[in-house]
C-alpha cells in the first residue's frame, strides 16, 4: 500500500522529516502502519525513485487520545517533486501483514 505526494514542479525544499498519525480508534492497534519506506523522485515512474528512509519503524498508538504524531528524520537532503510513502507492515486484527516495498 502506497501513496505519492506531489510537492509541485517548483519545489525547492528537501524533506527533512515525516510526521505520521496512525489511527487511534482501536485499542488493539489494528489498521496501523508499523514500518515504511520513504522515496523521492522527479518522475512517477516506479524505477526512478531514490530511497530516503528504509524500514522506518513506527510505534503503535494503542488508542492514545490525542493521537500522537510519530516523526521520522530523513538523513539525506534530496530535492525532488514526488515523495512516495510505502507501508511495508500493517497491523490488521493483531496480525502483521507484510507488504513488499516494490509494490506499485
Amino acid at each position: 500500500m502506497w501513496v505519492i505526494m506531489d510537492l509541485g514542479a517548483d519545489n525547492d525544499l528537501c524533506v527533512s522529516k515525516i510526521g505520521i498519525y496512525n489511527q487511534n480508534e482501536y485499542s488493539n492497534s489494528k489498521s496501523e502502519v508499523t514500518s515504511f519506506d520513504l522515496l523521492a523522485s522527479d518522475s512517477t515512474a516506479a524505477s526512478s525513485f531514490t530511497t530516503l528512509v528504509s524500514d522506518a519503524a513506527l510505534e503503535v498508538s494503542d488508542k492514545q487520545d490525542p493521537n500522537p504524531e510519530r516523526q521520522v528524520s530523513v538523513g539525506t537532503c534530496i530535492i525532488r517533486r514526488y515523495i512516495k510513502f510505502v507501508a511495508k507492515t500493517v497491523m490488521i486484527q493483531n496480525w502483521l501483514a507484510v507488504r513488499s516495498s516494490t509494490e506499485s
